[in-house]
């Protein structure tokens, strides 16, 4: 639920409370988290609000990955779909934090598949601890977590990809538009 200015009291009881405001067409969510929630313990968590990336965003920067992935075929290199995404979110993605915001790495003992059960995870070097042998990983968010700045990041790295490898990377809004501009 989205709120805004949050406010703390404390009343000459000594109770404290926690308000936030929030508009009018939420008042039925409000309502039912209060009922749901009024006589139970709960543990309260608050993040700064950000826009969630659109459905159609994403299905355009699928659209972008997939062109990629047939004009790359044609020129002799041969990536999937889903290895041409993985690649986009190597180059334009987000890396996963921790809670201190620290890059989450993960090493594993040389030879285990990482990618066969973490698709967006990047090598990045190797090493040995106590004889054994360890590759290291960088670990990528996938873009459906992405918010819309970090979408609109994404999809421009992948606009710049198409472009240079001579793709139309115009939305179908953009083409519309083009083509009523030019009707007399």
């Amino acid at each position: 639920m989205k709120v805004s200015a949050p406010k703390f009291s404390i009343s000459y009881g000594g109770e404290r409370t926690i308000s936030f405001r929030f508009s009018a067409d939420q008042d039925a969510q409000a309502k039912n988290i209060v009922d749901t929630l009024q006589e139970k313990e709960i543990e309260l968590t608050a993040k700064v609000y950000s826009e969630k990336r659109s459905l159609n965003a994403n299905n355009f920067s699928w659209a972008l990955t997939d062109k990629l992935s047939d004009h790359m075929v044609i020129r002799g290199v041969k990536l999937s779909k889903d290895e041409m995404h993985a690649e986009m979110i190597f180059r334009y993605g987000q890396l996963l934090k921790d809670s201190d915001g620290n890059n989450v790495v993960i090493s594993t003992a040389q030879g285990v598949p990482v990618r066969d059960f973490y698709p967006y995870a990047k090598e990045f070097g190797e090493g040995d601890v106590n004889g054994k042998h360890f590759t290291h990983y960088r670990i990528y968010r996938g873009s459906h977590t992405y918010d819309s700045k970090e979408m609109a990041t994404f999809i421009a790295g992948i606009v710049e990809e198409c472009e240079e490898q001579g793709i139309d990377a115009r939305t179908p809004e953009e083409r519309a538009r083009m083509l009523e501009a030019w009707k007399p």
